[in-house]
């Protein structure tokens, strides 16, 4: 079955927040975007509902997200749609979210003027463009994933379902706002 592509356009609510895997090594961005829609009210664009999408990607664009991107700025966001379910300890009904896996980000540029560099240490840089260093230590970070220390043993668990059977579900822990857990 085919994966529809879905785009967004929206500001980002927050900054990106950026996770490491110790055990992979793998990175992955967070994005909260506040999707609206302009209304003509009384002879007046106004903002309509807003609806708030969070948006993952993984690698180097989830570095490239942490590097370039801050909270208000206007973002395009391309991916596929999933539907996330967990259940809060202490609560009766579960919590659903939609998430878009994205493959491209970008900065909408109709309210920005940028300047890029291409990922490569040995490009020159351009003169004139004000185009920030990209320093990769701990503090880029906002979240390190430590190893589990113990294995968990699968062996008793029945065989995973077919993939057409499954639903997706997640168990997650209470926090600040309801969203998945990351």
């Amino acid at each position: 079955m085919a994966t529809s592509t879905t785009t967004i356009t929206g500001n980002l609510t927050r900054d990106p927040i950026l996770k490491k895997f110790e055990s992979t090594g793998k990175e992955l961005v967070r994005l909260r975007v506040a999707v609206n829609r302009r209304v003509l009210k009384d002879e007046k664009w106004v903002d309509g509902d807003a609806l708030f999408i969070t948006v993952e990607a993984w690698g180097s664009l989830a570095r490239h997200c942490k590097a370039s991107l801050g909270s208000g700025m206007p973002v395009i966001a391309t991916g596929h749609l999933v539907n996330s379910e967990w259940q809060v300890p202490g609560e009766e009904k579960p919590r659903y979210q939609n998430i878009l896996k994205a493959s491209s980000i970008g900065l909408d540029l109709n309210f920005y003027i940028a300047s890029s560099r291409k990922m490569d240490p040995n490009e020159r840089r351009i003169e004139g463009l004000q185009i920030p260093e990209l320093v990769m230590d701990e503090k880029f970070y906002d979240e390190t994933v430590p190893v589990k220390k113990d294995p968990v043993d699968v062996s008793h668990l029945p065989p995973a379902p077919h993939p057409a059977e499954s639903s997706f579900a997640a168990v997650g822990v209470g926090g600040e706002e309801p969203e998945a857990p990351f």
